[in-house]
């Protein structure tokens, strides 16, 4: 914890304190609702300036210590009702139910609906947008969802137009190299780089990547991008001329 983190920490332990002291001066019963809006009141200040403390007994405890200062302070020099002192207690059980609403919305996995914790591994699938944990719902071969992976769900254009410019004009002959599918079957597209024929369907199962180049779609969408491993400056096949398709049988 730095000294940024301590400072926030202390003034926001002030002034809850100060907040507990002008609520005990007004009564027993308001000196209690303000221990209850101290435990809450401490826990949004870390949250908006960002002072982070894992710890939860910390969470706790440092609002109660608060109501139960200014408790203290506003007691000094008079007889005030023993139930003032049921507000640090109030504190106590305010922030820990926040805490435990702010544990059950946290972050779930979108198909097993696991809990997310802060150190939780996660992905966004590129396809479905779904916020997918990497125990069980993530396929870190074929970097999508296991969803979209048993359903073969899309992500590329199907427009005919945007495949011509990533790819070649469709291929009239020959088998996807893959599936081994005829052109006159699938949509069968050639790799730029080495002319390995595969069709639409195959080249989005393997997020626009040939499988025997490792040559990437120039213009992949942008929520796949992070997930795709382009090789160097070989991408560009002979500067701007495509590669030389082969015949196909």
């Amino acid at each position: 914890m730095n000294w940024r983190a301590l400072s926030i920490i202390a003034a926001g332990f002030l002034f809850c304190m100060f907040v507990q002291l002008l609520s005990g001066l007004a009564g027993a019963g308001w000196a209690i609702f303000g221990g209850a809006f101290t435990g809450v009141l401490f826990l949004l200040l870390m949250r908006f300036f960002e002072a982070d403390i894992a710890a939860i007994w910390l969470r706790l405890a440092l609002p109660g210590a608060a109501s139960l200062a200014g408790a203290a302070l506003g007691l000094l020099g008079r007889n005030g009702s023993p139930s003032v002192w049921l507000s640090p207690l109030a504190a106590v059980a305010s922030a820990g139910i926040w805490i435990l609403l702010q544990a059950r919305s946290k972050r779930r996995c979108g198909l097993c609906s696991r809990r997310l914790g802060r150190s939780a591994v996660a992905f966004d699938c590129p396809r479905c947008q779904l916020l997918v944990c990497e125990q069980t719902c993530w396929d870190f071969e074929r970097q999508k969802c296991t969803l979209c992976e048993q359903n073969r769900v899309p992500v590329f254009s199907p427009d005919s137009r945007w495949w011509d410019r990533q790819t070649s004009a469709r291929a009239r002959h020959g088998r996807c190299q893959l599936c081994m599918e005829s052109a006159e079957v699938v949509d069968l597209r050639c790799c730029r780089r080495c002319g390995r024929p595969q069709c639409r369907s195959c080249w989005d199962y393997s997020n626009g990547q040939c499988n025997r180049c490792q040559w990437v779609i120039e213009d992949l969408p942008e929520k796949l991008q992070p997930y795709v491993t382009r090789t160097k400056d070989r991408d560009k096949v002979g500067g701007t001329k495509d590669a030389k398709i082969p015949d196909l049988l």
